[in-house]
Formats: structure tokens, C-alpha cells, sequence
């Protein structure tokens, strides 16, 4: 092979010539074999060579035949190169990367999926998704791979993975990977763990409900407030011109009352118009008790406090009512608790704080119905007062007009029905710095509970 020695590599040369030398001794070769060859223009080209052994002139000699097989290498080259650069890009990324075939085999799997299933890719090499994954982990897995064969449609999808290692988010895209005649013989698979966006997700989502909370706790607060500098203003309003309205007719009022107290005795008993004396006098005492419920609008005064036990209040204030009481067929009744526990207000406000009370809860109570009220001195020497009735309760959407002035669903009874008690009773407990509130039972009827904090000057139980 003299003129193919003359234009082989000279890496080549010395293999050529083996090559020759055991074909002249009839040693067993490969038929064929590739060599580099440099043209005249430095460019080296491969050949792949078929080596026979013949007889030639009588001479042992060896047959040649070379194709040249430069394009080909160059494609194999290239395709090496291009394998190497994905496989180094597979291995450095941190997302999982993998082979699966139609047996659901791993073909290949990369160091970072590897490290997620606790596997070198060594190992996993060739397991089934079973021998890999926990059953509920590789039967998804196995769901998506097949349905990708079937249709030969990209997917992906998110899905929560336990595992034995870790706990953790996947994002899976499955890509169809065909063979030349077009069928689908394996998938890859690209898997991102997306835990940590997940969990900003999810921190992103609780604050925006939390702020969600707090907008409408802040908007619910700012309605209440309007509401209440509403009832404040309209209170003072009202109040203003209740006092100067009862002003006017207190004078005169009284004027009246005493001019008819001198006349009354004038009236023979046997008079027939004898028997409206006692109503008159009743009708005026009743437009004078309204008069005061209106004065009472206008900033009451505290006034001087002093010691006294709030049963004997309570006590006062159910003998007045227990007319009343008999008239509607409603029973009343006190638990006091320890009824010489004292107490340091003004008195008169009490009972009016109570009066009011009692007299709504019996106005509001069914015949035979009961109202019960309770009086205690706490420990901390604050004075409780409750007062519940067993009437139909307060309806949803009144129960934020109830301490407004002049606002009363009752029909016309001794107080007139003018809305003004509980104006009155919240007006006084917060000149005193103290609290109301009410709850509506399921069943039908209301408590009414108020709390009243010891004088600042040192009042204390006893």
C-alpha cells in the first residue's frame, strides 16, 4: 500500500502497515478498518477501508477498497460534541431531568433528580418508576408518562410530592421523544421544584386575607364611629332642645299642678265630675315625669356622690313598678346578692339608670312573662347590673338605633313611647365612665348588662 502510506496520517502509518504485513500472513484481521488521510491541501479526511487477502501474479497481495467516510465522522463528532454539552448542561442544572421509555424505565436520570429520589444515576439506572418513586408518587408519574405516549402532546403540570426524603412542589413538563419513523419511544422529562414559590404563594396569600381582615375590621371601625358621632351629635342636639322645651313647660307645669291641688278640695265628693280629680292629677305627674326624662337628655350632672347599697335602690325602683307589673301580668324578680355590699355614686342616677331598665324589660315581656334583674358588687369593686326580660328581642336591624333619642318601636304607654330611656340610661352610665351592652337570646328575650367602675375618689365595696 505504498501510495495510500504516502498520504496517511502519520498516526496512521504504522497501523496501516501491521494491517498489510498480518493480511501477507494470513492472520486473522477485521475486514475493514478507518484511517485519516491528509490531502495535498492539509485537510484530513477519513476512509473506511475493506481489506481482502488475494494472490496476485502468483504473489500473495491484499485487495483495497476505500470509500470515503469524512461526512459521516464529521456527523458522529458533531453528535458526540452535542451529547457531551447537553449532558454537561443536564448535570449542572438544578432542575430533575430524566429518561423514560415505554416500559416506564429510567433511560437516564441527572444529579440533581437523583439527589431528590436519594439515588445516584448509576443506580437508577434501568429501575421502573416503582422501584424509584413511593406508590402514590411513581402512579402520577406513570398517569402523565402514558398519556403523553398516547396523544404525543407536550404537558405540564404542578403537584405536591412526599417523599422519604422531602416533602415538596413539582413543576413536570413531559416532552414526546420520536424515533425517525415518527412513533413515540420515550419521554424526557424536565421537573422544577417550585416549594419555595409555592410558600411566597402561600405567605402572600394569608397577608392578603389578613389585610383583607383588617380593611374590613378598619372600615367596620370607621362606620362605627361615624354612627357614633352621628348618635353624639344628634344626642347633644336633641338633648340641647329637650332641656330648653322642658324648661318652658316645666314652670308652667307646675304652675298648673298647684293651682289644681288648691281647687281639687273644692269639689264635692259627690260631684259627678269628682271622679276625673285623681286622673287629672295622674296625667300631670305623668307629663312631668316626661318633662324630666327630657331635661335628662341635656349632659346630666353626676352630682355629689355617696355611700349606699345598690340593692336598696333596686328595691325602690320594683316597688314603683309593681303596678305596672300587675297591669301587663308580668313578674318580677330581684336577686340582689348581698344586699348591704355598698357602693359609692350618685344615688339618683341609679335609680333612674334602673327605672329605665326595668321599666323597657317589662313593657317589652309577654303577659305572664318574667324580668329579672341582678345587682352584684364585684371583687374588683365594680358595680354589675342586670336586667332581662323574655320578649321577642331586638330585631337585627335595630340594634345599633336603640340608644338613639326618640327612636322606640313601642306603642304609646305610660312613657309615651317617646324612645328616650335608653338615651337617657347610656348618657348617664357614660358621664360615670361605665358600660352598656345587650345580647338577644336564641330562644326570645334580651339582657341588658351594665357596668359602672368604683368613684375615682376611692369608693369602694364593702
Amino acid at each position: 500500500p505504498g501510495g495510500l502510506l504516502g498520504v496517511s496520517h502519520p498516526e496512521e502509518k504504522e497501523r496501516l502497515l501491521g494491517t498489510y504485513r498480518e493480511r501477507l500472513l494470513g492472520v486473522d484481521h477485521p475486514p475493514e478498518s478507518e484511517i485519516r488521510v491528509v490531502r495535498r491541501d492539509g485537510h484530513v479526511r477519513w476512509l473506511r477501508v475493506y481489506s481482502a487477502a488475494i494472490e496476485y501474479g502468483g504473489e500473495p497481495a491484499v485487495q483495497l477498497l476505500c470509500i470515503d467516510n469524512t461526512a459521516r465522522k464529521k456527523a458522529e463528532e458533531a453528535l458526540r460534541r452535542s451529547e457531551e454539552n447537553y449532558r454537561t448542561l443536564a448535570e449542572s442544572s438544578p432542575d430533575f431531568i430524566f429518561v423514560i421509555d415505554a416500559d416506564l424505565r429510567v433511560k437516564y436520570i441527572n444529579t440533581a433528580a437523583g439527589q431528590a429520589v436519594g439515588l445516584t444515576p448509576e443506580e437508577a439506572l434501568g429501575r421502573r418508576l416503582d422501584q424509584v418513586f413511593e406508590a402514590p408518587v411513581a402512579e402520577e408519574y406513570a398517569a402523565g408518562i402514558l398519556r403523553v405516549m398516547q396523544t404525543g402532546s407536550t404537558t405540564t403540570a404542578e403537584r405536591f410530592f412526599r417523599t422519604a426524603h422531602r416533602a415538596l412542589w413539582i413543576a413536570t413538563t413531559l416532552v414526546p421523544i420520536r424515533s425517525e419513523d415518527g412513533k413515540v419511544r420515550a419521554i424526557l422529562g424536565v421537573s422544577r421544584d417550585i416549594t419555595e414559590r409555592k410558600k411566597a404563594e402561600e405567605q402572600m396569600r394569608a397577608h392578603g386575607e389578613k389585610l383583607e381582615v383588617l380593611v374590613r375590621e378598619r372600615t367596620e371601625r370607621v362606620r362605627t364611629l361615624e354612627r357614633r358621632q352621628a348618635e353624639i351629635e344628634k344626642l347633644a342636639a336633641t338633648g340641647r332642645m329637650a332641656a330648653r322645651v322642658a324648661h318652658e313647660i316645666n314652670n308652667p307645669l307646675a304652675g298648673i299642678r298647684n293651682s289644681f291641688v288648691l281647687i281639687k278640695d273644692a269639689i264635692p265628693s259627690e260631684n259627678s265630675y269628682a271622679r276625673y280629680v285623681p286622673i287629672i292629677l295622674r296625667e300631670i305627674d305623668s307629663i312631668a315625669f316626661i318633662v324630666s326624662q327630657m331635661s335628662s337628655l341635656h349632659a346630666p350632672e353626676v352630682g355629689a356622690p355617696s355611700r349606699f347599697p345598690p340593692a336598696r335602690s333596686a328595691e325602690e325602683v320594683a316597688t314603683l313598678l309593681r303596678r305596672t307589673c300587675e297591669k301587663r301580668g308580668v313578674r318580677l324578680e330581684l336577686d340582689l346578692g348581698d344586699g348591704r355590699a355598698a357602693f359609692t355614686m350618685t344615688e339618683p342616677l341609679l335609680r333612674q339608670i334602673l327605672y329605665n331598665l326595668i321599666l323597657n324589660a317589662i313593657e317589652a315581656s309577654p303577659s305572664e312573662g318574667r324580668v329579672s334583674v341582678r345587682t352584684r358588687v364585684l371583687d374588683d369593686g365594680v358595680l354589675l347590673l342586670e336586667v332581662a326580660d323574655e320578649g321577642p328581642g331586638i330585631p337585627e336591624e335595630n340594634r345599633w338605633k336603640i340608644y338613639e333619642p326618640l327612636f322606640t318601636t313601642k306603642s304609646p304607654g305610660e312613657t309615651g313611647g317617646l324612645g328616650l330611656g335608653l338615651p337617657v340610661v347610656k348618657s348617664i352610665i357614660e358621664a360615670l365612665k361605665g358600660s352598656i351592652d345587650f345580647e338577644c337570646t336564641p330562644g326570645g328575650g334580651t339582657v341588658f348588662r351594665v357596668l359602672i367602675p368604683p368613684d375615682q375618689e376611692g369608693g369602694q365595696a364593702s
